[in-house]
């Protein structure tokens, strides 16, 4: 994963450390060398190139650091200050916090190094699964109300999108009118 950032850098991990390469985009090549940002930055275990971070227009850039696939989730307050934490270690990749805060959804790789949907209740830091294809169920966004997920699924062969309720047993079903369908 490359991300371009002004004035001409393109921000990527490699072995584990951020760094920052010019990048001309007129003529769309690298110049000069990498210049090491930050080092013992977190990555997909599956995909270690795909490092967590990310940069604003101002220039300051955000990453999360770590190695290793068991994660433990934690508030923090908002001078950064660990005050608790969510549910038990695992292997996370994204996490979403519901909009009225009751809950969270992750997605947590399988043995496979596949990602499943997870629910954690906030209140009892208990998670319960949501999905359990043999394929990748990843990107989730509530619904605003909190009651709704649609998320991306690799079931079909290529990427979907699905809706599911979750205050019921409805599974998870496919968009209105196709919209979130890959062509092919």
């Amino acid at each position: 994963r490359f991300l371009l950032v002004a004035p001409g850098y393109l921000l990527f991990v490699q072995s584990g450390t951020l760094l920052a390469q010019r990048f001309d985009v007129a003529t769309l090549a690298a110049r000069g060398e990498p210049v090491a940002i930050a080092s013992s930055v977190a990555a997909f275990a599956r995909n270690p190139s795909l490092g967590f971070f990310s940069a604003s227009d101002t220039g300051r850039v955000a990453w999360l650091s770590g190695q290793g696939d068991q994660v433990q989730l934690a508030w923090v307050d908002r001078a950064g200050r660990r005050i608790g934490s969510l549910g038990e270690p695992g292997p996370y990749g994204q996490i979403v916090l519901s909009p009225d805060g009751k809950r969270v959804v992750a997605e947590v790789a399988d043995k496979d190094n596949l990602y499943d949907l997870w629910l954690i209740d906030v209140a009892r830091g208990l998670g319960s699964r949501l999905t359990s294809d043999a394929a990748n169920e990843r990107d989730p966004v509530w619904s605003p109300d909190s009651r709704q997920l649609v998320f991306a699924t690799s079931a079909g062969g290529d990427q979907d999108l699905l809706r599911r309720g979750l205050e019921g047993p409805e599974p998870a079903a496919p968009l209105p009118d196709g919209s979130g369908r890959t062509a092919g």
